[in-house]
């Protein structure tokens, strides 16, 4: 799992917070899903749900971190044609 983890990281479609934690996240969630008790689980619940806001905040950053990158080139790339004709 974090080889996958880490190849979807370098392809840039998994945040940082989750590829610097993935051992963490992915040991707490695959254990409470096959060992832990309701109590346990419950135990764990805020610091969790605290890292899948990170990420999902994280994920949505880069989008509009992306958008906005491409939008832009976009944009430079019309000028710069424009300019060429001229």
């Amino acid at each position: 799992m974090q080889e996958k983890v880490q190849q979807l990281h370098e392809l840039g479609l998994i945040p940082d917070y989750l590829n610097e934690n993935k051992t963490f996240i992915y040991g707490i969630l695959s254990k409470g899903l096959h060992q832990l008790t309701e109590k346990e689980c419950l135990a764990n619940y805020d610091s969790l749900k605290e890292s899948i806001v990170l990420i999902l905040k994280e994920n949505s950053e880069l989008e509009k971190r992306e958008k906005i990158k491409k939008e832009t080139n976009q944009k430079l790339n019309s000028i710069h044609t424009e300019m060429k004709s001229k």
